[in-house]
């Protein structure tokens, strides 16, 4: 009696495990630029802070020196 060997082809790799380095390396580089980006705005908002709070305190000197000058 005679064997019949079936061999069957290998199938072939899916896009996303052909592409998967691609695919970390994309989402790391989102990160890295979301991080970038909230670090920016974190300074921004800092410095938007010290500003205001130096007008303030410029003013109030101001206005405190004024009426003193003015006894």
């Amino acid at each position: 009696m005679p064997y019949v060997i079936v061999q069957q082809a290998a199938p072939a790799p899916s896009w996303t495990r052909q592409h998967a380095g691609q695919i970390v390396a994309a989402g790391g580089a989102g990160v890295l630029v979301v991080a970038v980006l909230l670090a920016v705005a974190v300074v921004a908002v800092a410095v938007g802070i010290g500003a205001i709070s130096c007008a303030i305190g410029w003013l109030v000197i101001k206005s405190l020196m004024g009426s003193q000058n003015e006894k």
